[in-house]
This record gives C-alpha cells, structure tokens and sequence, in this order.
C-alpha cells in the first residue's frame, strides 16, 4: 500500500507540473494554433496528462483488484468462524460435560479443603477412640 501511495503522489506532483506548464501553453496555443512549436508542446502535454490518467485508472484498478481478494479473504474468514461456532455449539456440552466430571485442583480448592478438613477430624476422632481404647484394654489386663 505504501508503494501505491508513493506513485499516486509522484503522479499528482507530476500532474501539477504538467497543469502550470498546460497554463503557460494553452492561451499561446489558442491565440495561434498554427505555431508549430506551441502546437507540439501542447499535445506533448496533453498526452502526458493523458498517460497520468490512464496510470492513475490502472492503480484503480489494481486497487480494485486487491479489494476484490481481501473480500473473497473475509468472506473466507468468515465462514471458518461460522464453522468454528457451529462446532463449538455442538460440542459446547460435551466438552462442559468432560470439564464438570473432570475439574481441575483450582477451581475447586475449597471444595478440597473441605474434604480434608474433614479427613481431619476423621482422623482425630479414631486417634481418640483408639486412645480410649488403649487406655481401656491396659486398665483390664493389669
């Protein structure tokens, strides 16, 4: 795109250079169409403003062109996006299903600390009632 812009301001400083010399010629070619050298000068003028116009279409063109491919491009893009969603919708519970059956030790770190809380206590009360229960079995057999 940058190389469009640079010929497209090249053109333009041309095309002014070629306006102010038009300036110059056109009233000597209007007052004496017949002077040769005028009459030259001015179609060499004429015909490069003339070559200035038709690179100018084929940049349109070729700009054109570029806008053509960028929206087969998009269009592309899109419907891969389409397609994505679609699948994603479709296997959107599947995949909800796989992650409720199968969480991860992050989100569910209270639910673990829970669980080993009561793991905890578990274990307290046992360590307790096998205490007693030491205590108990040495008092009857001494």
């Amino acid at each position: 795109m940058t190389d469009i812009n640079e010929e497209i301001k090249d053109l333009l400083t041309q095309y002014a250079i070629l306006i102010e010399q038009f300036k110059e010629i056109y009233p000597r070619y209007k007052s004496s169409p017949e002077d040769s050298e005028t009459q030259i000068q001015y179609e060499n003028i004429q015909s490069q403003i003339q070559h200035i116009f038709s690179q100018m279409e084929s940049i349109n063109m070729e700009l054109a062109k570029n806008n053509e491919n960028n929206e087969l491009n998009m269009n592309e893009l899109n419907n891969k996006i389409k397609d994505s969603r679609k699948y994603y919708s479709i296997n959107k519970p599947i995949l909800q299903q796989k992650v409720d059956s199968n969480k991860s030790a992050v989100p569910r770190e209270k639910e673990i600390d829970t669980a080993l809380n009561k793991k905890y206590i578990e274990f307290a009360y046992i360590l307790v009632l096998l205490g007693i229960t030491i205590y108990s079995l040495r008092k009857l057999l001494y």
